[in-house]
């Protein structure tokens, strides 16, 4: 069973609930409802309730002084210069719902500082990512001050702060880490030795956009199995890999009549894009706390064995199974599977499918597991601090600022406009949206991948056997891999 959330139910997804589906009642299956789609709601409307209420945790309090006052201080953020990037800071004030918050956000936290905020950017997407952190590395050691604050790539940041080229945001001034603004279980396991170089949470949109989830097209699913509440298996903690693959065994379809299993079949589960949501969603972990503070590798065990051989087992076994290395986002809009694995801003793409959809958590390994896990992306944004800022105490009240605004509007302002439609229709989906964005999952040696020679790389290829079995390719890579480990944690035990 599912512990009841301590956060408040949101008002936008009350207001939905209203719309669509009259009123519910709080149960001890419940958790904090984040957001509602508001069908029938016009944008100006939806607009009004965000602006009035500061809506999404509104009770609870501000960690910051209310006389800070930073005598107008120019404070500049780098980005990366992508679209997607560029906009969690950027945005001019243009009637759409999501702008407009980002907008209103930024000159209510400028106003609330006395601060003048500027954004510059660099490009910054694979390919250029190591332009973008040669160039703050010369940035830092020319001593520059052109900006106080960094915004980029969560697989690259690691690099970074082994260079030394990164302050301790413990070090901040105002910065309150419990509250829920920010990625809990990240913070505990990226903190090293009292050192913590990077954070997530609201105050990067991407840091929510980016989370993974289970895709289900409801009219397929109640086609064949019309009896099934699969909201209710996941909220009595029974979504289990069992499940899941029992669901789907052996759901297929020739549908383009060639007599052979192709891509545009139906199945029961497409897993293209699940070879890190299924070794996270089942618990898979890499490292463990020693007393000293540090970390080593926990990685080899009969739990992850078993882990990583399910995924190959179930894709070379099961006919119900499309997999193959790149995913084809159209193949679920299409109505050609019961179940698809996808980032939530996937929900884009989803506009004009002709099928209602829902969505779940990962399934779990079994029932003794005792939570959720979700997912990020690996290409999701974190907030830096160089060395090289001009204002440590007005760094850390940003921070703190910009989260809290960006956790009870902006937040909330997405979730309105990326899910409405299809998704946010009742209260089991705000539920299921609120058990994917509390459950985010984190291991030290994930969160330091790009510093620690890859050893995400070894889950993906032994789920595929691209070198052998687990075993096989832990023996390869375990040596290189735990000294790159032990190197790195001499490096910030120093710093």
């Amino acid at each position: 069973m599912l512990k009841k959330s301590t956060i408040a139910v949101t008002l936008l997804c009350l207001l939905a609930l209203a719309v669509s589906c009259g009123e519910t009642q709080p149960t001890q299956k419940e958790t904090k409802a984040s957001d509602s789609s508001l069908v029938t709601t016009a944008d100006t409307e939806t607009e009004a309730v965000i602006e009035e209420k500061n809506v999404r945790g509104s009770d609870i309090a501000s960690a910051l002084p209310t006389d800070l006052d930073f005598g107008g201080a120019s404070l500049t953020l780098l980005s990366r210069s992508e679209d997607r990037y560029l906009h969690e800071f950027e945005a001019e004030e243009n009637g759409e719902v999501v702008n407009d918050a980002i907008f209103k956000r930024n000159r209510n936290v400028s106003e609330t500082l006395n601060i003048d905020f500027h954004v510059i950017s660099r490009d910054g997407q694979w390919g250029a990512h190591t332009d973008f952190m040669k160039s703050v590395s010369a940035d830092i050691m020319a001593d520059s001050k052109e900006y106080d604050i960094i915004s980029f790539y969560a697989y690259c940041n690691s690099v970074m702060a082994s260079e030394g080229l990164l302050m301790n945001l413990y070090d901040l001034k105002y910065i309150d880490f419990e509250k829920p603004w920010y990625h809990q279980m990240y913070i505990d396991s990226a903190t090293v030795y009292d050192k913590l170089y990077a954070i997530t949470g609201d105050i990067n949109l991407t840091s929510i956009s980016m989370l993974d989830a289970v895709y289900f097209n409801k009219n397929k699913l109640n086609e064949y199995y019309p009896d099934l509440n699969i909201y209710e298996m996941v909220l009595d903690g029974k979504w289990t890999m069992d499940v899941a693959l029992g669901l789907t065994k052996d759901v297929y379809t020739d549908i383009d009549g060639d007599g052979k299993e192709s891509e545009g079949d139906f199945y029961g589960f497409d897993i293209n894009g699940a070879l890190d949501l299924w070794p996270v969603g089942m618990g898979l972990r890499y490292t463990k706390r020693t007393e000293e503070g540090g970390y080593v590798y926990d990685f080899f065990n009969e739990r992850n064995t078993n882990i990583i051989d399910s995924f190959y087992d179930t894709y070379n076994s099961n006919t119900g199974i499309y997999f193959v290395d790149s995913f084809k986002e159209n193949r679920f809009v299409e109505g050609l599977s019961l179940f698809t694995t996808a980032g939530l801003q996937y929900t884009d793409k989803l506009r004009d499918m002709k099928d209602d959809y829902g969505i779940l958590p990962m399934f779990k390994y079994d029932e003794n597991q005792e939570r959720y896990y979700t997912s990020i992306s690996d290409n999701s944004s974190q907030i830096l601090v160089p060395t090289t800022c001009k204002d440590p105490d007005m760094i850390g009240a940003f921070i703190e600022c910009m989260s809290e605004v960006s956790y009870k509007t902006v937040t909330p302002a997405w979730y309105e406009t990326a899910m409405k439609g299809k998704y946010l229709r009742d209260n089991e989906s705000c539920q299921m949206f609120d058990i994917i964005t509390e459950s985010v999952w984190y291991d030290f040696a994930v969160i330091n991948t790009s510093a620690l020679g890859d050893p995400v790389f070894v889950t993906r290829g032994a789920e595929q056997r691209r070198e052998g079995n687990f075993a096989s390719y832990w023996k390869k890579k375990e040596k290189q891999l735990t000294k790159k480990l032990e190197q790195l944690l001499d490096i910030y035990q120093k710093h």
